[in-house]
């Protein structure tokens, strides 16, 4: 059973909204560069990552990273990372995720880091090395600051659930189900009843695989 990448936001962005947006970074992606409002548009980008990862990624392909500065380069490969994964295209290398780690480590703030390392095991996924993924989430949840109001609590939950997702493939059943119950936990903290169906869905699912079916359907 292949979990999840993401779990879709509640609120939509309306199409006629969504359609301008698009437009308007399409049209100035030619000449952001010139008038300087690189990091803009990637911030933009970010906002569009999440529900429109393909858009992000043509965006991106049009841009010239040879006159970026390499703070805006990274900001770039770090998008690139996670609109790849938000959009199911494979990684086939993890030398750019471990740069931007790297600079993140150094530079970023809570956030960033965690993000960042997300992305980086994200790629050891994709790449068939279970034992590397497991260690970059781990390093992700580790750089994350709960203290702060800040805090991305959306990502520590997509965090949990990848980790699930491969103690599943490995067929550790007890982490599957801690790392399920971290992941509806944070689900729950930040209100996402549509992530904590799935979730729970999910858990019903790893019990019933397991054997465990009086505790499957007292769930259920």
């Amino acid at each position: 059973m292949s979990f999840p990448l993401y779990v879709p936001m509640k609120n939509k962005t309306s199409a006629f909204l969504l359609i301008y947006i698009i437009i308007t970074a399409l049209i100035s992606t030619t000449s952001c560069h010139r008038s300087g409002h690189t990091e803009q548009q990637l911030f933009m980008m970010d906002t569009l990552s999440d529900e429109n990862p393909d858009t992000v990624l043509t965006m991106l392909d049009c841009m010239d990273f040879n006159t970026m500065s390499k703070s805006e380069r990274m900001h770039a490969e770090l998008l690139r990372g996670k609109a790849m994964n938000k959009a199911y295209v494979n990684f086939t290398t993890d030398s750019v995720m471990l740069e931007v780690v790297d600079w993140y480590e150094r530079h970023g703030n809570a956030n960033q880091k965690m993000l960042a390392y997300y992305v980086l095991g994200c790629a050891y996924r994709d790449l068939g090395s279970a034992p590397k993924a497991l260690e970059a989430y781990r390093d992700a949840i580790e750089r994350a600051d709960t203290t702060d109001e800040e805090c991305d609590f959306r990502q520590l939950m997509l965090i949990h659930s990848q980790m699930a997702n491969v103690y599943g493939t490995m067929y550790a059943s007890q982490s599957e189900e801690c790392e399920l119950n971290n992941a509806l936990r944070y689900a729950s903290h930040i209100q996402d009843r549509a992530a904590m169906c799935a979730f729970n869905d999910l858990k019903c699912a790893s019990l019933y695989k397991n054997k465990k079916y009086y505790d499957c359907i007292r769930m259920t």
